[in-house]
């Protein structure tokens, strides 16, 4: 629940922001492996309903989106930083 919690507060941030302040710009999007909301497929594509919304989201925006896999307590740490 925790997690669904963190996608979905930076779900509605992205949505708050402006389109054209990071159309340039590559947005780094960390995933972790969590079932149905993100998952990588056995090429390492992300998927799942957060990846969905997201990539609706960032296409909406015209941003360029580079998911990167990794545990949820090391991206979290990384967003802080």
């Amino acid at each position: 629940m925790k997690r669904f919690i963190v996608y979905l507060l930076l779900i509605i941030c992205c949505l708050a922001l402006p389109g054209s302040g990071f159309a340039a710009e590559k947005i780094r999007v960390g995933y972790s492996n969590n079932p149905p909301l993100s998952i990588h497929d056995s090429e390492g594509v992300p998927q799942g309903l957060s990846v969905d919304i997201f990539n609706a989201i960032a296409h909406k925006q015209g941003w360029d989106i580079v998911w990167e896999l990794g545990p949820t307590h090391t991206l979290l740490r990384q967003f802080k930083e």
